[in-house]
């Protein structure tokens, strides 16, 4: 836009220049005839043949002249027309351009969008990386925090410029005022981006910090600042995207009543210079048809004032052609300037691209991070699992002492195991006594019968016999007694027995199911005590291949915080540079504006002097017809 403005303004004064050596061959051949015509009003003349061949001899060159300046009219109006072709083409151009520098804004503003998009992502990284940091203590980094109030100190400052440049866009500074916006915004953008990038730095090397020192108090306070900070930058980045918007609006406002102005200026311009030319023509015309000779009393300050006419003339030429060697050298510097910008859109494409290199390395941080945290948590989740087992390896360890002191008491229940075996021989022993006694209660009963059977046979007995019968007879019931005394003596044996061996089995029972719950549980307690070591191994193993990835990291996040103070340095010397040559700009601009000053101090001159040649005209004509 801004080279294309230059191009119209170049042409423009090209057309203006042509346009004004036309007026000066006009003036200076006006001056000729005038001096002709003086030096012929004192000639002297003989005789009227000499007169009427004097008269038509000027006759005839103020009609060759008025033919020569007939032909400069055609020409002038030919340019005129061509002009006012151009004129539409340069509206028609400028409509164009004016389209293409709406898309341009349109795409700035796209531009702007994914920049805020990019930096609350950033943001939301930072947040993340101070939420992690926040159980953990941090180093110092390696960008202080003041290079981000710095950034933002210098955005502002270039926030505060764009205005200035209005004011002067006001003011006819038309020609480079969108390349000085245009620069400063990228400027602005870089410096917000370097910011963002430090931040992102910063918080990644205190996330990694957090892995390898323990919780302190001065993180807490750092971490609140930095928050506030983040805050702070978030609003006067919203204030700075409002500014913008409104500056290019302005800009867009500015640019279309500044084009009006030039076109009205130049058909303005255009008018007058026809008004002059017919001027001319009439006072041609009136002069050949009133060619007389002038007051010779008035010849001497007539020649004074065409003589400085044709002074002001030489020095309004030579003053036209140090303007346009002062344009075209603006022209050059602003050629410089946009190789310049060229080169520093290069060097903004390529820190985007070292931004996106960390945005990815970024990314890749955070994700090692999560997983960094859910191994630590996984690890929390192993260690109480451990305090578990070990509570129950406790309680296992618990029940085997009871269970010894349980076989401490064996012995006891094998005293009334020896007590059940002895209770088992004693019944024994009555049961055979019981037979034996049996036995003889048959024996017995047989002799009786016997007995019986002989004393029924032999009804004669002797009384020994008698006697002995009944003592049979005494000793057959007390041995009935005796019998059946032992039998119920065997019968609460034989409960008592039963009742022991009926204890002595849910006793052993007991005993075996113990057993095999203990074995089982000492099982268990043994398999889970392999595994919770395997598994404590594998966690020593993660967290020394964690503690080497993240040694890694922190030598990769060092290199990159080195790599971005270059940048940083790199960045702002292209700003001192781009100061440099803005301050070259604001001297060129103040050179053009006095040019332009003078030029119109100039031409006001011009006009005065062309209103005093009229007169001294209007003076000599009315001289002339009085001498006649």
């Amino acid at each position: 836009m801004s080279s294309w403005l230059g191009g119209l303004g170049s042409g423009l004064g090209q057309s203006l220049g042509q346009v004004s050596g036309s007026l000066t061959s006009l003036t200076g051949q006006i001056s000729t005839f005038t001096k002709d015509m003086l030096l012929e009003g004192v000639e002297e003349v003989g005789d009227a043949a000499t007169e009427l061949h004097v008269s038509n001899s000027r006759l005839a060159e103020v009609e060759a002249s008025f033919t020569s300046q007939k032909s400069e009219h055609d020409r002038l109006r030919a340019l005129h027309a061509e002009l006012e072709e151009k004129l539409e083409a340069s509206e028609i151009q400028n409509k164009r351009q004016s389209a293409e520098y709406r898309t341009l804004l349109q795409q700035k503003d796209v531009d702007i969008s994914h920049l805020k998009a990019r930096q609350s992502g950033l943001q939301e990284e930072v947040q993340r990386l101070q939420r992690s940091a926040q159980s953990a203590s941090s180093f110092p980094a390696v960008l202080p925090v003041a290079s981000s109030s710095s950034g933002t100190t210098s955005s502002s400052s270039y926030l505060s410029r764009p205005s200035e440049s209005q004011q002067g866009y006001h003011g006819d500074e038309l020609d480079l005022s969108d390349h000085i916006w245009s620069q400063q915004e990228i400027n602005r953008l870089s410096t917000e981006v370097t910011r963002l990038e430090a931040e992102v730095s910063h918080w990644r090397r205190m996330s990694q910090a957090s892995t390898t020192a323990g919780s302190g108090n001065g993180d807490q306070g750092e971490t609140h600042k930095f928050q506030r900070t983040i805050q702070e930058l978030r609003e006067e980045m919203g204030r700075e995207v409002d500014e913008h918007q409104h500056e290019l609006a302005a800009l867009q406002d500015a640019q279309r009543h500044k084009m009006a102005d030039i076109a009205r200026r130049h058909r303005e311009e255009l008018a007058e210079y026809e008004e002059r030319i017919e001027e001319l023509e009439e006072q041609i015309q009136s002069g050949g048809q009133t060619s007389s000779s002038a007051d010779t009393s008035k010849l001497p300050e007539l020649q004074k004032t065409v003589q400085s006419l044709q002074e002001a003339a030489e020095q309004r030429e030579k003053h036209l052609a140090e303007l346009s060697a002062s344009l075209e050298e603006a022209q050059g510097k602003q050629a410089s300037l946009q190789l310049e910008k060229d080169e520093v859109q290069e060097e903004n494409a390529g820190l985007l691209q070292n931004y996106t290199r960390l945005q990815a390395s970024v990314t890749e941080l955070q994700t090692r991070v999560q997983e960094q945290e859910g191994k630590t948590l996984q690890k929390a989740q192993f260690d109480q699992e451990i305090q578990v087992l070990k509570q129950n390896l406790t309680a296992a360890e618990k029940e085997i002492e009871r269970l010894k002191n349980l076989s401490d008491a064996e012995p006891k229940e094998e005293v009334e195991h020896a007590d059940i075996l002895e209770l088992n021989t004693i019944i024994g022993l009555l049961r055979q006594e019981k037979e034996i006694l049996q036995q003889e209660k048959l024996n017995l009963q047989e002799r009786l019968k016997v007995s019986e059977e002989q004393i029924g046979d032999n009804n004669v007995t002797d009384s020994g016999e008698s006697e002995s019968l009944a003592d049979l007879r005494v000793e057959l019931e007390r041995r009935e007694k005796a019998l059946r005394a032992t039998e119920e003596e065997r019968d609460t044996l034989m409960a008592e027995l039963e009742e022991l061996d009926q204890q002595n089995q849910e006793a052993t029972q007991h005993m075996i199911s113990v057993k095999e719950q203990l074995s089982g549980q000492l099982k268990e307690a043994d398999a889970e005590l392999t595994r919770l070591t395997a598994e404590l191994n594998t966690t020593k193993d993660q967290k020394r291949t964690l503690e080497q990835e993240v040694e890694t990291q922190k030598e990769r996040t060092s290199q990159s915080a080195f790599t971005l103070n270059d940048m940083h340095m790199d960045k702002q010397q292209l700003e001192q540079t781009v100061k440099e040559l803005k301050d070259k700009l604001g001297h060129a601009q103040e050179q053009s504006r006095e040019a332009r000053r003078e030029i119109t101090e100039m031409k006001k001159s011009l006009q005065e002097k062309e209103d005093l040649y009229s007169a001294a005209k209007a003076e000599l004509h009315q001289a002339a017809g009085e001498r006649n």
